[in-house]
């Protein structure tokens, strides 16, 4: 119940960004374990880098490099438990 509470949120989040951002999204959640694995191999991004990249990412429409960058990004900057 609570993970589908989380989803409807999410759902609900995306309707307000662009097609870009959800096709993201949406490579993302059907590639995690793939994400995952190339995100922890990666080596930390400076914020200025990852801004540059991000940026370099959605002039080129590039969904996939941008949603490995943003879950790179989470992935680096959770909190160690």
């Amino acid at each position: 119940m609570k993970n589908e509470k989380t989803i409807l949120l999410i759902m609900k989040a995306l309707k307000k960004q662009s097609f870009f951002v959800q096709k993201s999204v949406k490579w993302l959640a059907e590639h995690l374990v793939l994400a995952e694995m190339i995100c922890k191999q990666s080596p930390p991004l400076a914020d200025e880098e990852f801004q540059k990249k991000l940026a370099s990412a959605l002039n080129a429409q590039d969904y996939i490099n941008y949603a490995l960058l943003v879950y790179q990004k989470v992935l680096q900057d959770k909190p160690a438990p």
